[in-house]
């Protein structure tokens, strides 16, 4: 395979400790070459994360377990009937498949033959621009012969057939759309979205962890607008992440989650409207759990002691959160403004409820379900009169309510 160009500025250089893996592999024979987004990223001239590394190799997953063996590695055999080990190097995670080709997919998963030829493995690959190497010294090769026009047009062309490429992964509809996340304005064939469209009711067999994945990466993307506005249209977003998206929110949301909140909850939390849980929905539970619990908050311009108290320091943060971002504008004056108010709300000493199970106890009431509801109206009494009340005021209060006891013998 000839090389097609370098790079003026290698952006993965700086990882010694992968380099010199690359270079122990070569001199065993073996081949590997960056593949797919890395490379894709670095022609843009994008910035490359840490672990964001994916690569191809001319050999198979048993010889890639027994040379990291070898060399002291930690291996994962995270795919390894698909070709995929993973490599731990200095605690980054890298994943490595062999070259191959599928014989055949059910739209899920392939029956994979392994090659020695490069031109094979990209054609198996998505998209043209995801079927591009790249040699650790930066010289990159274009199979196909389109990933790097096409790259420049930001024109999306699945590899070959794009009827063909679909079937053998479903996933690879959300992955269409995910791509639109990369540009400004991306193109395509419209016949190619009408395919995405077409074959979108087989995203039901799709695990939830490989939707979460994609979306997930729509969030991380420059534009992802782009794609959550596309999905939404074209209706296959009802097959991807069923929630009250609204996109107005998440226009006005997204400088803020790219400026200060960057992170996919909060990314979430800006585009919903609503959010209710749903174990048919790919976002995991412990996070739907999060997103359920700060809309449950009735958020107010001014500090709600009784709220923070109920909600906690986090969901009442996120609750000031989610209403600074959907409803102001971003500017540095509003950022600075957001900053101390979190500072603010992180700095309140919260009042602390003077009785305990064993102060109740020692009034003769007996450890179970009654006290505990004793306990809790209690509370909510103490909270609701913004917890002025002492210690002698709840307990004159429980004595008064559960034992009969007249005011005046408290």
């Amino acid at each position: 395979m000839i090389a097609v160009g370098s790079l003026s500025n290698v952006p993965w250089e700086s990882h010694k400790a992968l380099g010199e893996f690359i270079k122990n592999l070569a001199k065993k024979g073996i081949t590997a070459r960056l593949v797919g987004g890395v490379v894709r990223d670095a022609l843009l001239s994008r910035l490359v994360p840490s672990g964001d590394f994916d690569f191809a190799v001319d050999a198979t997953p048993d010889q890639m377990i027994a040379i990291c063996f070898e060399t002291g590695l930690q291996v994962i055999p995270t795919g390894v009937s698909f070709g995929t080990v993973t490599c731990i190097i200095e605690g980054e995670p890298y994943e490595i498949t062999s070259l191959r080709k599928d014989i055949t997919s059910d739209g899920r998963k392939a029956v994979v033959q392994y090659t020695k030829d490069w031109s094979e493995d990209a054609q198996r690959r998505d998209l043209t621009i995801n079927a591009l190497y790249a040699d650790w010294d930066g010289k990159y090769y274009d199979p196909t012969g389109m990933g790097i026009e096409d790259l420049n047009n930001r024109y999306l062309r699945f590899v070959g057939d794009p009827e063909s490429r679909i079937k053998e992964d479903f996933l690879r509809i959300i992955r269409f759309f995910r791509f639109m996340a990369l540009f400004p304005s991306a193109k395509y064939e419209e016949e190619t979205y009408k395919l995405c469209i077409k074959f979108s009711k087989k995203l039901k067999s799709i695990s939830l962890e490989r939707k979460w994945g994609e979306l997930k990466k729509i969030f991380k993307s420059d534009y992802p607008l782009n794609a959550i506005e596309s999905l939404i249209s074209s209706k296959i977003m009802s097959e991807v992440c069923r929630i009250n998206w609204s996109l107005n929110k998440l226009e006005r949301s997204l400088p803020w989650v790219k400026n200060r909140f960057n992170n996919i909850f909060y990314g979430l939390l800006g585009s919903v409207n609503q959010f209710s849980i749903d174990s048919n929905n790919c976002i995991p539970l412990k996070l739907q759990k999060r997103l359920e619990d700060v809309f449950k908050i009735k958020f107010s311009s001014s500090l709600d002691l009784q709220a923070l108290y109920w909600f906690g320091k986090q969901n009442y943060k996120d609750a000031y959160i989610r209403d600074t971002i959907t409803n102001k504008p971003f500017s540095e004056e509003a950022l600075k403004k957001c900053n101390e108010a979190i500072e603010a709300i992180d700095a309140v000493l919260m009042p602390r409820f003077p009785v305990s199970g064993a102060n109740l106890q020692e009034l003769g009431f007996t450890p179970g379900p009654a006290m505990g509801d004793i306990l809790r109206e209690t509370e909510k009494w103490w909270v609701e009169s913004n917890f002025t009340p002492d210690f002698e005021d709840c307990l004159q209060r429980i004595k008064q309510l559960y034992l009969g006891e007249p005011l005046d013998k408290i």
